[in-house]
């Protein structure tokens, strides 16, 4: 159903618990693979994902490129992009099942962000991020995390205008990363 995306770069550990997260949505269908496009990493980022038989792509200049070839890569019909330490679970599940099936009968397909909380936030700051997303309209360059029919792939790399597409209302818990290694993935 879902071909999943990761752009990484010295970030094994993450990596791990995203990978970790993905395992039962892989047996229940949802996730058929996952590639991993790495960007120059020094750690073990690269024999975590082998070990977990995802599709590789090595030594990639920045973000944009890695999140392109990872497309050339994928093998279903859905792209879902996630970021390191993202921890996907059953309503992300449920979510974009439900999107799918309804991208279906409507004939449109659409992409749709996601809203990405940290672990253990506040009630207050799920609450403001929460509104900023369904009231403000995601921008592109904070949509780092997107459910996107092939068809829409362009959508899954960074851009300067307001997001087109839909958003699902579930919400994606991530661990905190260290910016350090976030920064040259920005670009």
């Amino acid at each position: 159903m879902i071909t999943v995306i990761i752009p990484v770069r010295d970030q094994e550990e993450a990596l791990l618990r995203t990978l970790a997260a993905l395992a039962p949505l892989a047996a229940q269908g949802v996730v058929a693979d996952v590639v991993v496009a790495d960007c120059g990493s020094r750690d073990a980022t690269l024999a975590v994902a082998d070990a977990a038989g995802c599709a590789i792509i090595e030594d990639c200049a920045d973000r944009p490129s890695a999140i392109r070839a990872a497309v050339g890569l994928a093998r279903k019909p859905w792209l879902l992009l996630l970021a390191a330490g993202d921890i996907p679970d059953a309503e992300l599940a449920a979510a974009a099942r439900e999107h799918i099936a309804q991208a279906g009968l409507s004939g449109l397909p659409r992409a749709a962000a996601i809203l990405s909380l940290p672990a253990g936030a506040s009630f207050m700051r799920r609450a403001a991020l929460a509104l900023g997303f369904d009231m403000l309209g995601h921008s592109a360059p904070q949509a780092r995390r997107v459910l996107a029919p092939r068809a829409e792939a362009h959508l899954l790399a960074p851009g300067k205008r307001r997001w087109p597409g839909a958003r699902l209302k579930a919400r994606l818990a991530r661990i905190e990363h260290d910016p350090q290694k976030w920064t040259p993935l920005l670009r």
